[in-house]
């Protein structure tokens, strides 16, 4: 059974997982509420002519302002989205998707498809596009940005960017988050937000170590392996305490190697290299911390606690913990509901010699091949996605930096957790606004992840030694790999 989300009765696991929404039923609640707050009112008397005419005055500005003309306003029918968001995320877009179709749409009844499990969007999503029943428009992430346009999956946004691009484009739009939504320099999707990462701290284990509160926003990688080091021990129950824990994937060594002046990829990606000094000085640093000096929980580790990273922070049990701008807005309710809550905040993420990178990534809204209604589509992205009218909710709703820089400031905490972490924009907005490279994704990326895993898993999952030898056959196999993708493309 089913119902609004703003009055949600109980579901079963998979009606949650697969909930279809319509306008309508979005509607019914607020309806509802409005029919009892008239209950103790004067019956409403209608509109007068001038009121009526200057409302629709005011319809006409606006989709003068947000369509481009090419949408059919007298469609009929269903138009559908595909998001991978759950409950507490797709709140604030349904706001959005929902005020454009009644506004400028009303015959469209907009069915979203949210909740759909992360790596089962991934597979229903080109199924249903090969089988010629595309959603009309659909969520991208960073990940994909380049896979889809490579396939012809996505839309080319070039003739609508030009002719009628979002409001401030592109000058007020983080560049990183514009970067992951194109491939060969054309944008096939707008980013509706801009992650970033840094440190959280527990500062009952951390504040006399690195001399109060907060450490130096200049700290660097050796300053945070020897940190984690010293606060690694036991509580006064005797149970394990790890200095850190910030996950030795590809994505984060890239990180740590751009710090230190490594690279992964050339420019046109025919050539990897894993054995440069960054990457080999990142790669050492992560296995260090973890096998070494036994700093980092290992997975078992992490699976005898029974925690995920986050809780195994808020638990106490990890002193730092590598997490998302947006994680901020719900620390303090994760800490304080444990039974031995302590004072946090968060630090800066780490530099090295040649800088840092804290920029994590971002997703959007694309349309996709074969959409039945791709004019329509744009012009909602571009309404829910560029609007300055809607974007504080969207901030404030999302705990999220949206994609557009002037509104950055809706994403800060508020209240006592803005108290608590009174360097949250320094951390998450000044310092990765400092350098907007990204993770170098490309079309080959999810093949190409099974090779690191190859070769990567044994050194840090497992623990196993000759990292170095091991990168050496990660290049090599990797270079294989662009071989032959750029023969099967020529």
């Amino acid at each position: 059974m089913t119902t609004s989300v703003l009055n949600r009765e109980v579901m079963t696991m998979d009606e949650k997982r697969r909930y279809l929404l319509s306008r309508r039923r979005f509607l019914q609640v607020g309806a509802a509420a409005s029919t009892v707050a008239l209950a103790a009112c004067v019956a409403p008397t209608a509109p007068a002519a001038e009121d009526m005419a200057a409302g629709e005055a005011v319809d006409s500005e606006a989709a003068a302002r947000w369509l481009t003309g090419m949408g059919d306003r007298d469609a009929t029918g269903d138009f559908k989205i595909m998001s991978w968001e759950d409950e507490g995320e797709i709140r604030k877009f349904l706001l959005h998707i929902n005020e454009f179709f009644d506004a400028f749409y009303p015959g469209l009844e907009p069915e979203v498809e949210w909740g759909i499990p992360w790596g089962e969007y991934w597979t229903k999503l080109p199924t249903l596009m090969a089988a010629g029943t595309p959603p009309d428009m659909a969520w991208q992430h960073q990940s994909r940005g380049q896979v889809f346009p490579s396939k012809g999956w996505s839309v080319d946004l070039t003739d609508y960017l030009n002719a009628y691009p979002p409001d401030g484009w592109p000058d007020d739009w983080w560049e990183a988050s514009v970067k992951t939504m194109s491939w060969n320099g054309t944008v096939y999707a707008i980013p509706y937000d801009w992650a970033t990462i840094g440190i959280y701290a527990n500062r009952g284990l951390l504040d006399d170590v690195v001399g109060g509160y907060p450490a130096d926003p200049d700290w660097t990688w050796n300053d945070f392996v020897e940190t984690a080091i010293a606060v690694t021990g036991e509580d006064d129950n005797g149970m394990p305490v790890w200095g850190a824990n910030i996950g030795p994937g590809a994505s984060t060594v890239w990180n740590i190697a751009q710090a230190f002046g490594g690279w992964y990829f050339n420019d046109d990606m025919s050539q990897a290299s894993f054995t440069n000094d960054g990457v080999v000085t990142a790669a050492n640093l992560l296995w260090d911390l973890r096998w070494k000096h036994r700093a980092m929980p290992t997975p078992e580790d992490t699976q005898s606690m029974g925690l995920t990273s986050e809780f195994a922070f808020a638990s106490g049990r990890v002193a730092m913990h590598r997490a998302l701008n947006d994680t901020a807005f719900r620390m303090e309710e994760a800490i304080s509901g444990t039974d031995n809550p302590f004072p946090w905040g968060v630090y800066a993420w780490p530099r090295g010699p040649e800088g840092r990178v804290a920029f994590a990534g971002n997703s959007g809204w694309f349309v996709p091949t074969g959409s039945r209604y791709p004019d329509t589509a744009y012009e909602l992205i571009r309404y829910g996605l560029s609007n300055p009218d809607l974007l504080p909710t969207t901030g404030v709703m999302g705990s999220m930096i949206v994609s557009r820089k002037s509104f950055w400031e809706w994403g800060l905490p508020q209240g006592e957790t803005a108290e608590l972490i009174p360097n949250f924009q320094n951390v998450f907005v000044d310092i990765p606004a400092e350098n907007q490279s990204t993770f170098p994704y490309w079309p080959g990326y999810q093949e190409w992840d099974a090779i690191w895993l190859k070769h990567m898993d044994p050194i840090f999952t497992e623990g196993q030694e000759g990292l170095e030898e091991a990168l050496q056959a990660l290049e090599d196999e990797t270079n294989e790999f662009l071989a032959a993708e750029m023969e099967a493309s020529s």
